[in-house]
């Protein structure tokens, strides 16, 4: 497995914009492999869903855009603003990036890094998340629920939501030194919800395992 950081030194290709534009299957991501996107290139993704394989991002805002599918790649002080990723996140590196009420729903993460980012609001909804850290990021308001965290460390992470019983807390040391996070619980049969913050040093709620 390559670390993604290495792919700054890399021979890596110059965008072609003319791959990127015209007919193209909606229901298949236009494909860009050992590539270095930079954001005067994102104009030309734009309403294009797309998978990357050994590529770079620099300085692109890719907010409200599809990534169908992205490994070995490294994002380098990106925006992704209500972007959605799909299928699979392996092996890849956010580094300086903004994250902010981005979809990670319903798909598998893993050896992903999270260095010096903010992640506000985001959701990763029944995923399944793999060798997962957050170094030097700030993390607020994001969503577990019936997610699979297997060795995730989330230290220094605050207002989690990791409130659904079928969320599932496996080989988590670091849970530890989680500061509060925020548990949903119904409150009556008319199925509204009251988020209610817990203060602990361990995690236990229902199938969530104290790590």
């Amino acid at each position: 497995m390559i670390d993604p950081r290495t792919l700054r030194s890399s021979a890596l290709n110059a965008f072609d914009p003319a791959h990127a534009v015209g007919d193209f299957d909606r229901d298949e991501p236009f494909e860009i492999e050992r590539t270095v996107i930079t954001n005067d290139d994102v104009a030309d993704l734009a309403g294009v869903p797309f998978a990357a394989d050994s590529c770079v991002f620099a300085g692109c805002d890719l907010s409200v855009t599809d990534v169908i599918g992205v490994r070995n790649s490294l994002f380098v002080n990106c925006k992704l603003r209500g972007t959605r990723f799909g299928r699979f996140v392996r092996n890849v590196v956010f580094d300086g990036c903004q994250l902010a009420e981005c979809s990670f729903r319903m798909m598998a993460l893993e050896t992903v890094t999270f260095e010096a980012c903010q992640l506000v609001g985001s959701d990763f909804y029944e995923s399944s998340l793999t060798q997962i850290v957050f170094p030097g990021s700030s993390i607020e308001g994001v969503g577990f629920d019936r997610c699979v965290l297997t060795d995730v460390d989330l230290t220094g992470a605050s207002d989690l939501r990791i409130g659904d019983s079928e969320t599932s807390v496996r080989a988590c040391p670091a849970l530890s030194g989680l500061v509060s996070f925020t548990v949903v619980i119904p409150t009556n049969l008319a199925g509204h919800f009251e988020p209610r913050p817990v203060w602990s040093r361990h995690v236990w709620l229902g199938s969530v395992a104290s790590c």
